[in-house]
Formats: C-alpha cells, structure tokens, sequence
C-alpha cells in the first residue's frame, strides 16, 4: 500500500504539489487524473523517490526516502514520456538494461533473459526486439516503454500516461493488460483521457494546480465526482452506460 501524507513538492521555491495526502491499494488500478500541468507527473515522481518531497510518503510502511536506491528501483518501476531515441540502440538492449538497474552486475543471465521475452510476448513486440528505437513508431515506442515495466517485475508500476500515442484499438489492448498487471502487482496511472479513465480506472485521484481535489472509486466518477471534474477540465461531460459501466465522453459542443 502507498500512504500519502501533506506531500508538498517544490520546484526552485514554487510549490508544483500542495498538501496532497491519499492512499493507493495494493493489487489495484489507480488512476491520478488532470488537465496539462496538475502535478501528475510529479507526484508519481515523488513516489519513485526521484524528486523531493515534505511530508510522508510510505510504501509498505516504510518512508520512501529512507529505502536504498537499489532497494527502490526493485521496488517501484517509473514510465514516463516517449524520450529521446538513440540511432544504434535496439529493443532488446532497452529491455536488458532495465534489468540492471537493480541486478547484481551487467552481465546478461538467464532470469534476465526470461524476463525480457516473457514482457516482450505479453505486449506482442517480440518481433521488434531486434529493431533500432530510431525506426519505431510512437505506438511501437510506448509499448516497448511499457515492457520495460514488466521486466523489473516490480510489486508498484507506475505509468505516466502510458495511453498517449496510442490508437484505439492498442488502447484496448492496454486496458486488458493493466487488468491483468493488477493481479500481481499495483498499478498506478496519470491521464487526462477520461474515456480511457472510465474504463480502466478503480480508484480515482483527482488533482487540479498541484491539489487533490477529489478522490473515490470508478462508480463514483459518473455520480459525486461528476461536477468536480466538469470544473476541473472546464467542459460538459456526458454519461454512456456500457453494462455496469459508466463512460464518461467530453462534450466538445
């Protein structure tokens, strides 16, 4: 379980989150939702323990900034954006090294070597192993990102909008997945996409200019929650209802 306290993080004296206390459940899909620039990202980054924080952030009680960097990177997986992608550095390359970020040495070992074509097989890019990051596209990219979550085979995945780029059809994809990620591991999500949100998503958390707004269940997003996020994205939002499901679709009129 992930325990937020008062966490305020702060940018050369700006503070970019502000009080935000929550709780994340294990063995969950939680999602952290809001427009451009709400401290999404940043949030997810304190979690991972790559930026500084005030207040408390535990995971499995015990405060992030107290585990050693190896213990935290075996512990807690981050993916963010796209990158930079470098000419000469293939699939298989990305997808070994995320290994050794908390392995013993740089040596290659079978469990290694599982774990990348067990990711690779689950996410269908088998066949890109062997390919350089330069000639992939962007949906091709986000996938490979993805796989190198599973190769750490971490108990927290933390995917920072890992549905941009994406069509719809590898947006269904990613939806079956992270329905199958939950069994074994915890996983949380940033999106500003709330028809993606709506079908994926458990638990909510709600951020609007570095501050929880909101909190509560997928149910909830069709009913409580529903005027919170009309004023936090500034548009109408409609209901659809898909068996036990509420989509929620932007009203762009």
């Amino acid at each position: 379980m992930i325990i937020g306290d008062n966490v305020t993080i702060k940018y050369n004296g700006r503070e970019v989150v502000t009080d935000a206390s929550f709780k994340i459940l294990d063995n969950r899909v939680t999602c952290i939702i809001g427009p451009n620039a709400s401290g999404k990202t940043t949030l997810m980054r304190a979690i991972a323990g790559r930026v500084r924080y005030e207040g408390s952030i535990l995971l499995d009680g015990v405060e992030v900034s107290t585990i050693p960097v190896k213990r935290l990177a075996s512990l807690v997986t981050l993916v963010e954006g796209l990158g930079q992608r470098f000419a000469g550095v293939k699939v298989w390359d990305v997808l070994i090294s995320a290994r050794h970020a908390f392995t013993r040495g740089f040596f290659d070992t079978d469990e290694d070597v599982e774990a990348v074509r067990n990711a690779s097989g689950e996410l269908g890019i088998q066949h890109l192993l062997d390919r350089d990051l330069w000639t992939l596209s962007s949906g091709e990219l986000q996938r490979v990102l993805l796989a190198t979550a599973l190769v750490k085979e971490s108990k927290y995945i933390l995917l920072d909008e890992p549905d941009v780029h994406l069509d719809v059809r590898y947006k269904k994809e990613l939806s079956r997945l992270l329905t199958t990620l939950k069994v074994k591991h915890t996983v949380v999500i940033s999106t500003h996409d709330l028809v993606f949100a709506s079908n994926v998503c458990e638990d909510i958390i709600l951020l609007s200019m570095g501050r929880i707004v909101a909190k509560g269940s997928r149910r909830d997003m069709a009913g409580i929650l529903l005027d919170n996020l009309e004023n936090v994205f500034g548009v109408k939002i409609g209901v659809s209802r898909h068996g036990e499901v509420d989509v929620l679709v932007p009203l762009y009129l």
